[in-house]
């Protein structure tokens, strides 16, 4: 049941009205009951899988003052979880790389849902209660509600375990201005993927799925575009996921902070997917730079050129993502081995120029880069690579120029350049999603004073009620809702 369906509308709205009638004290029993039902709905008896992690992950953490002695028993536990992970996620692919033809009776049918995300979180929680970073959860329900809450469980956050099992400790109770806030979170995140994310994906699959007719300019622009596809899809999930908790009062953990506003990759990272990225920088980041605090700068080199491998190869068991990841670990140590004397040119120039050269640079890094995420695998990205590079605007222009001025037919069935551009400009869905984002920039909040007066519209009650009553009718009539189409990041 994914976010943007009807089935998951009516689940909500049930579960919700269940959830009211429980007593304050154990609203998290109800929210146990609707994400083992959840779960058994999306994964069946896939179910053991989260069942057993959180049985090993208990037993465990009941025995930590024995483990904190014995780190080499610690990690063999830590490495069984992982095992999991590694066995629904990359045997499959581990049997056709290595020709292992005999093996393929073992092979993965069917993936858990989630089990990157309770796994992961299945381990932060039994570092952080072996240093003593949070308290020991003893009630074993409570621990499973952590791990398979069903808000959270197709793509995250990876939720760190003091901010929920703190918040379920607590009695619950419905309050308005959460159920406010929450049907806007979800309002805005349905409009993201439904009206934007979707659209855009309209825009750019043929450009991808046609490499042949489409050289040039419109897989340059489908490239560039589908950084911000990818964006809509996820933060608008994000949204949802934080919305509907809102709502059962319990807060998520904000995934996203303005990403495409960097100027470094180092930056992005920081604003982008924020709880997958604070979780690797808290348990294998830091683990990895003390280890090598000795090496100077190959220490850090290698911490976040590993860290970064993880990430990658976390997305997919590609050579594709195993090069995003390096990439991404190279380029991040770049900035940072530079910063020093980046700031000292930056002195040097005008503020305003220093802010567009780093846009623009970190625009192209992020276009070339999330590229591996939409190709996945290194010949489907070399070909799309190559497709940008047959672009002929001397050509094309002149072409343009003879057909529209003299009347000459164009010299290919091709579109050219300016054609193509045209044609997308003219596009039903180009204009619905210039229309979406303004609107969408008019509703959020800026902190600009080149706004005010348009905030000052805003914070009155009755035009910000209006603006979502608006987003709601632009969802029912521009929503993709006939084909719906799954989260991208809900393979991952």
């Amino acid at each position: 049941m994914l976010f943007n369906t009807f089935n998951f509308f009516v689940f909500f709205l049930v579960f919700f009205i269940c959830w009211l009638l429980f007593p304050a004290k154990f609203k998290w029993v109800s929210l146990l009951i609707g994400s083992v039902y959840f779960y058994c709905v999306a994964s069946s008896i896939l179910i053991l899988v989260p069942i057993i992690i959180c049985l090993i992950t208990y037993i465990c953490s009941l025995q930590i003052n024995r483990l904190k002695a014995n780190d080499i028993i610690f990690g063999s536990i830590i490495f069984i979880i992982v095992s999991f992970l590694l066995y629904y996620k990359y045997l499959n692919s581990f049997i056709d790389f290595a020709g292992l033809s005999a093996l393929s009776q073992f092979s993965v049918v069917a993936i858990p849902i989630g089990i990157s995300y309770f796994t992961f979180q299945a381990i932060g929680y039994l570092i952080d209660v072996k240093n003593n970073h949070i308290a020991l959860e003893r009630n074993i329900f409570k621990l499973f509600l952590y791990l398979i809450f069903f808000t959270k469980i197709i793509a995250g956050p990876v939720e760190r375990a003091d901010n929920f099992l703190s918040q379920i400790n607590q009695p619950a109770k419905f309050l308005y201005s959460n159920f406010s806030i929450g049907i806007k979170l979800i309002l805005v995140g349905l409009f993201k993927k439904v009206v934007l994310g979707d659209r855009l994906n309209l825009l750019i699959s043929p450009a991808f799925n046609d490499l042949a007719s489409n050289e040039g300019m419109p897989i340059i622009l489908a490239s560039f575009i589908f950084p911000l596809q990818l964006y809509m899809d996820f933060s608008g999930y994000t949204d949802m996921a934080r919305g509907f908790s809102k709502i059962l009062a319990i807060n998520l953990t904000e995934n996203f902070n303005s990403p495409f506003s960097s100027t470094t990759l180092t930056e992005f990272w920081r604003r982008w997917h924020i709880s997958l990225s604070s979780w690797f920088n808290e348990y294998v980041f830091k683990s990895l730079t003390i280890s090598t605090r000795n090496w100077n700068q190959f220490g850090l080199f290698i911490s976040l050129v590993i860290t970064f491998t993880i990430i990658g190869v976390w997305h997919g068991p590609t050579m594709g993502y195993l090069v995003y990841g390096v990439l991404i670990g190279l380029i991040v140590f770049l900035e940072t081995f530079s910063k020093k004397s980046r700031k000292k040119i930056a002195k040097k120039m005008n503020e305003k120029a220093i802010e567009m050269i780093g846009h623009a640079y970190f625009c192209l890094i992020i276009v070339f880069l999330f590229l591996f995420i939409k190709t996945e695998t290194l010949p489907r990205y070399a070909n799309v690579v190559k497709s940008m590079g047959k672009i002929e605007l001397v050509k094309d222009t002149k072409d343009t120029f003879n057909h529209f001025v003299h009347g000459h037919p164009f010299s290919t069935d091709k579109l050219n350049t300016y054609t193509y551009v045209g044609n997308l400009l003219d596009n039903y869905n180009t204009r619905v999603i210039l229309i979406a984002f303004l609107f969408l920039l008019l509703l959020n909040n800026s902190k600009s004073d080149k706004f005010n007066l348009l905030n000052r519209l805003k914070n009155n009650t009755l035009v910000r009620h209006s603006g979502y009553i608006v987003l709601l009718l632009l969802i029912m009539q521009f929503g993709l809702f006939h084909n719906t189409n799954e989260f991208l990041y809900f393979r991952f």
